[in-house]
C-alpha cells in the first residue's frame, strides 16, 4: 500500500514512541551513541541540525519509505533486533540508518562509529562543509573503530591527528 508522506510522518512518529515505551534500554542506547557523534558533527548546538526517530527495523516495509523519500546506508534488515533511524536534517527526512542486531549486542562500544560512518557525508552535503574538520588541513576526519573505540582520525593517518568520538571540540582548540 503506498502511503502518503503525511501518514507515514504520522506512523514514523508513532512506531517511534512505541519504540521508546517498549524498548526503552535500547532507544537510549541508540540515543546516547547517536549524542556523541552529533556532539561532533553539530558545530553549533542552537542550530538543532539532526532529530532522529527510532524504530525497530520490521516497520520499514510497512511505512512504504522508497528511496526517493530518503537515502539508505545499506540493503534494509527486518532481522529480529534490528533497528531503524530515521534521520531529519533540518528537519527534512534525509537519511535512514540501519543498525544491524549485532552492533547492540556484541559491539556496542563501536556503535558511535557506526553511526559517523552512516551519516557523516550526509550531513556535509547538508552544511556544505568539512563535519567536523581536521585541525591540521581542514578536510573532514574518518570515522575509525579500534579496540578501544571510536575515533576521528586524519585521513593522512592516525599519528597526524585523532582524537575520541565525542571530544572533538575539546581536542581541536
Amino acid at each position: 500500500m503506498k502511503r502518503s508522506e503525511s501518514e507515514q510522518e504520522r506512523l514514523i512518529k508513532q512506531y517511534a514512541e512505541k519504540a521508546k515505551e517498549e524498548q526503552g534500554e535500547i532507544v537510549a542506547l541508540l540515543a546516547y551513541g547517536l549524542g556523541i557523534v552529533l556532539n561532533d558533527l553539530d558545530d553549533d548546538p542552537r542550530e538543532y541540525l539532526i532529530d532522529m526517530a527510532w524504530l525497530p527495523a520490521s516497520h520499514l516495509d510497512e511505512l512504504g519509505l522508497s528511496e526517493g523519500h530518503a537515502r539508505s546506508t545499506e540493503a534494509r534488515s527486518t532481522e529480529d533486533g534490528s533497528w531503524a533511524g530515521i534521520a531529519y536534517l533540518r528537519g527534512r527526512r534525509s537519511l535512514i540508518i540501519n543498525v544491524e542486531a549485532f552492533y547492540l549486542e556484541a559491539h556496542r562500544q563501536l556503535l558511535p562509529f557506526f553511526l559517523a560512518q552512516s551519516m557523516q557525508d550526509t550531513v556535509i552535503e547538508e552544511v556544505r562543509e568539512a563535519r567536523p574538520a581536521c585541525p591540521v588541513h581542514g578536510h573532514p576526519l574518518n570515522p575509525a573503530a579500534t579496540p578501544s573505540g571510536s575515533l576521528w582520525q586524519c585521513p593522512e593517518g592516525p599519528g597526524v591527528w585523532s582524537c575520541a568520538m565525542g571530544s572533538y571540540h575539546e581536542a581541536s582548540n
